[in-house]
């Protein structure tokens, strides 16, 4: 049971049938450290099973205590405390779920944090620690400032961090179509609107609310600094913005607010010899927090980002790059996609499997006797994949256009799988 701030009992769980987890068993030798939680070929099969353990609560301690941003110290959270409410959290997860689990979860905050190291690396190769001049072949400098090695400040990254680990708190394995089709409470609670996602933020928001029943509060320096009002905007963005129909305003938003004006600002800075973190460095410049406020020789478009703007273009970032996470098996290794395919797959067949049980029409996705799963990965990847990572790739082309060719080898490699 989750702590409510209602009162109220929550909706009894659906009766979705247990199967054996895949990767499930002891992890590799060795502790889990810092280096491979930032890396992409992350085995969280091999190292954490299905991470309803301790060991993918050591996953989420090494993300959150990393030396290069520590979240824990930065805002004066007990390790203890805090794998206590990551504890809460895993508990809050359903184990049954074939997907839509503890593991999975991990897996979104872990790429997460492989996006972000990227873009930390890609600060510090191109930034010194000093005053630091961008300079282009048409001898056209930036202005001077002192770069900051993230894009994003602590309490942006911490509810970021958040909002990846708990975006599909008690997720019942089964799609919001579902829940507004057959009238369950829960979409009568949210008004048949981004149910599942609003359900997953009011529990997150309940466990971090010590008033309610077995909550823990990790955020007491957060809220004395008086950043919880920042820190929750944040954690809701990130975890609305994963409802699928949201989609194609996510990548819209991208557009709109970073990549027209990138482009603007490319048009007289850059010319064809600048590299990937040449680019990225330029967009840490116009957004980045700890950006220099001086107007410059920009064209004027750096005068006319004020800070408030910067970090509502910030968020726009960091909401996609959640989103990008959620979505990013087929943007990982094949021998990472291969592994978690069967497992959305067989989650879509058990909704399947009791609507049909329930006189409801199966869509083709959902319906085992005619699952076709390399034709399923293609779509995903093609239609929902694609797009957005295209879209990232095109602002920050250091860390999300090796992704791209992911996407692309990924969907070459289930064509192969089609009869």
């Amino acid at each position: 049971q989750y702590p409510s701030s209602t009162g109220s009992s929550p909706p009894q769980r659906l009766n979705i049938g247990e199967i054996d987890p895949i990767g499930s068993g002891a992890s590799q030798n060795g502790q889990i450290n810092h280096e491979e939680v930032r890396m992409l070929d992350f085995d969280i099969f091999a190292r954490a099973g299905d991470a309803v353990n301790e060991q993918g609560i050591d996953v989420v301690e090494k993300i959150f205590t990393d030396p290069r941003r520590n979240l824990l110290k930065t805002f004066n959270i007990p390790t203890t405390t805090f794998r206590e409410w990551v504890q809460l959290v895993m508990d809050n997860y359903h184990s049954e779920n074939p997907f839509h689990n503890f593991r999975h979860a991990v897996n979104v905050l872990q790429t997460l944090h492989c996006y972000v190291s990227s873009l930390h690396d890609t600060m510090e190769a191109s930034l010194s620690t000093t005053t630091t001049t961008i300079t282009t072949s048409n001898s056209n400098p930036m202005v001077e400032y002192t770069p900051h090695v993230s894009f994003f400040s602590d309490i942006e990254l911490l509810g970021g961090y958040i909002g990846a680990l708990c975006h599909d708190l008690q997720h019942p394995g089964v799609n919001n179509t579902h829940l507004i089709a057959t009238d369950h409470p829960l979409a009568v609670r949210y008004n048949d609107r981004s149910v599942l996602e609003n359900h997953h933020a009011a529990v997150t928001f309940s466990l971090l609310d010590p008033s309610n029943n077995g909550g823990i509060d990790i955020l007491t320096s957060v809220r004395s600094s008086g950043q919880f009002r920042v820190f929750r905007a944040v954690v809701l963005d990130c975890i609305l913005g994963t409802d699928v129909t949201k989609h194609k305003e996510c990548i819209a938003a991208i557009h709109t607010e970073l990549t027209d004006m990138l482009a603007a600002a490319e048009s007289t800075k850059m010319d064809n010899t600048a590299t990937p973190a040449d680019h990225e460095a330029l967009l840490y410049h116009l957004i980045g927090h700890k950006r220099s406020n001086s107007s410059g020789d920009e064209g004027g478009i750096l005068a006319t980002i004020t800070p408030a703007s910067a970090a509502a273009k910030r968020q726009v970032l960091l909401r996609a790059m959640v989103e990008a996470s959620d979505i990013s098996n087929e943007a990982r290794p094949h021998r990472f996609s291969h592994l978690w395919a069967p497992l959305v797959g067989e989650e879509f067949w058990q909704q399947g499997d009791r609507e049909r049980a329930l006189g409801m029409d199966v869509g083709a996705m959902f319906d085992r006797r005619k699952m076709n799963l390399g034709r399923d990965q293609q779509g995903f990847i093609n239609y929902l994949c694609m797009p957005l990572y295209k879209e990232l790739a095109g602002i920050l082309p250091q860390t999300f256009a090796s992704r791209v060719a992911a996407l692309s080898n990924n969907a070459s490699e289930w064509a192969k799988t089609i009869q």
